[in-house]
């Protein structure tokens, strides 16, 4: 930004970022429910991410699912 915007007050125009979703996975062992990721995300670095994925709660690394429970609330007509 340059200062002779600032001094005038001439408006800026800023980019909107693009929006992001979150990519929510679940923990079969201890059912904690966590963002891994937010999309969209190149297609490589989230597969990557996924694999080396493990629960912050009890440190699993095997039984790491996506979570689709919000998916499932939102089809019934029930507030999540």
């Amino acid at each position: 930004m340059s200062a002779k915007k600032i001094l005038t007050g001439e408006s800026l125009q800023m980019e909107k970022p693009p929006s992001k979703t979150p990519l929510k996975v679940l923990c079969k062992s201890c059912d904690h429910h966590w963002v891994a990721a937010y999309l969209p995300m190149p297609m490589e670095k989230c597969a990557t991410l996924l694999k080396s994925a493990c629960c912050p709660v009890c440190g699993e690394n095997k039984a790491i699912f996506l979570d689709v429970s919000d998916g499932d609330k939102k089809a019934k007509g029930e507030q999540a």
